[in-house]
């Protein structure tokens, strides 16, 4: 299960910072959110037909008339070109190869986009120069400050594309932090969708060669993380041991996943803490 991935990163993820901004902005938060519910649960009632779907290209998507959907989504690699990232184009092959291999059980599958918007051709990855407000104590303020340098230019139709910005570092009260990524909204919000992604966190030191200045514990599975977040996966903390701990909530309530046990808050680490985090009753067992 995805779940795997989301839990497999010791730095800490900020998409849940942008969620309480976003709810305290939103009096339209709640409902919206339960409306991407009932949607997730009809779409599991009445999976589509289409064989192929192409997010980039919607005129190519295939109709064979099988329940088994294929999903490919265009990704855009924004890459700050500050002196000290130093992130090559081998590191965001492996990376995406990684993010390729945790959700091809699910048939969902990612590919560089191959056009810009305007239509000229390029290599999915798109390097440009930031300049991020020094004293920027929101993550939405630095957020804003990449998809709209240029013009705007360094902002791809999200409709289209999905925008992944790798940065020298995430902001917090103006600060350099140890956040080591986000994703902006999640499927129900109308705010600008990206993901935002620390340079030494994107792909795996163990097996990328001329991989820059990754980190030494650096596994590639944050951006599949984030990526789930993109998707729509909430957290498996979410709403704590009172979401979705039974089996008639467990689809309408906390991560929303039935085959994830709720826990009860959120852990750096991959070890399975029987006494602490675990709920108490559930009809899955700790695996």
């Amino acid at each position: 299960m995805l779940c795997g991935q989301l839990r497999a990163q010791s730095l800490p993820c900020a998409s849940d910072s942008m969620q309480y901004l976003y709810e305290s902005l939103d009096s339209n938060y709640h409902s919206s959110r339960q409306g991407f519910i009932e949607r997730v649960n009809e779409y599991r009632q009445n999976p589509p037909t289409t064989s192929i779907l192409n997010y980039g290209d919607p005129s190519t998507s295939l109709v064979l008339g099988c329940r088994t959907t294929r999903y490919l989504i265009p990704v855009v690699f924004h890459i700050d070109n500050d002196s000290a990232i130093q992130v090559s184009d081998t590191q965001v092959y492996q990376q995406l190869q990684v993010l390729n291999d945790a959700f091809l059980a699910y048939n969902i599958q990612f590919f560089l986009a191959k056009r810009r918007p305007d239509g000229t051709a390029f290599n999915g990855i798109n390097r440009f120069s930031s300049i991020l407000n020094p004293t920027n104590n929101e993550l939405s303020v630095q957020l804003n400050s990449l998809t709209t340098s240029s013009g705007g230019s360094n902002f791809f139709n999200p409709a289209r594309y999905v925008n992944i910005y790798v940065v020298k570092e995430i902001l917090e009260n103006g600060l350099p932090s140890t956040l080591a990524a986000y994703n902006s909204c999640y499927p129900w919000q109308n705010y600008t969708d990206a993901i935002v992604i620390r340079h030494d966190r994107l792909g795996d030191y163990t097996t990328c060669n001329n991989c820059g200045t990754l980190a030494t514990d650096a596994r590639a599975k944050v951006l599949s993380h984030e990526i789930g977040h993109y998707l729509g996966l909430l957290h498996t903390f979410e709403g704590s041991c009172a979401g979705g701990n039974t089996l008639n909530t467990c689809n309408k309530e906390g991560d929303l996943c039935c085959d994830t046990r709720p826990v009860l808050t959120a852990s750096g680490t991959c070890v399975i803490d029987t006494s602490f985090r675990s709920c108490s009753s559930y009809h899955l067992p700790l695996r």
